[in-house]
């Protein structure tokens, strides 16, 4: 069997058992006629067969840069990060392929446009940046883990300063009420004196 590319010969294969085959590597981005002729033979009159292939050229490998700020480097895909309850960090995402880039986040985090916040502690959270493919690349999901720690917190005060004040002075401590940067309340005790 002779074997063709819109009329140029790409091989000949031998029947065996009713088939054959012959390896051909097609040039990408075109349509072309791919035809089988049966030379005959064996009581068999020849013949021919013909279909139209459309080949596509394979799609290049995408891949997603997740970069935070003030980061010594991007996050490796697949990796774990951890993070302070607390914590903010803002990422710059890009692909190779120039595609936009997806965030979606899970655990206790949010996204706030490319920031990431960590609002709990313990469990940790999934970060999912995906494209839909395009421009010659295929699809790409990458997923990135954060460990979540216990964050510190703190709270804007205007404490007056240690020191000596004459009984009944009124001391303003903070405004009311305050919270602190994780919006728990601002508790005031008298240790001493």
């Amino acid at each position: 069997v002779d074997f063709s590319v819109d009329g140029r010969l790409i091989g000949t294969g031998v029947l065996a058992n009713g088939s054959t085959t012959v390896t051909w590597v097609p040039a990408g981005g075109t349509t072309v006629t791919v035809t089988a002729r049966y030379l005959g033979g064996g009581g068999l009159n020849p013949s021919s067969d013909s279909s139209r292939v459309s080949v596509q050229q394979q799609l290049k490998a995408d891949q997603i840069t997740v970069d935070p700020a003030g980061s010594a480097g991007p996050w490796p895909a697949g990796g774990t990060v951890t993070l302070a309850n607390g914590q903010s960090v803002a990422v710059d995402v890009r692909s190779v392929s120039g595609l936009n880039v997806r965030l979606a986040i899970a655990g206790p985090c949010a996204l706030e446009g490319n920031t990431l916040k960590v609002k709990g502690v313990g469990a940790p959270c999934t970060l999912t940046a995906s494209t839909n493919g395009g421009n010659g690349y295929a699809p790409v999901t990458q997923k990135y883990y954060v460990r979540t720690t216990a964050g510190t917190q703190t709270a804007v005060v205007v404490a007056p300063p240690s020191g000596t004040y004459p009984r009944g002075s009124r001391l303003t401590l903070s405004r009311r009420p305050t919270v602190t940067n994780l919006n728990q309340p601002v508790r005031w005790t008298v240790t001493k004196g």
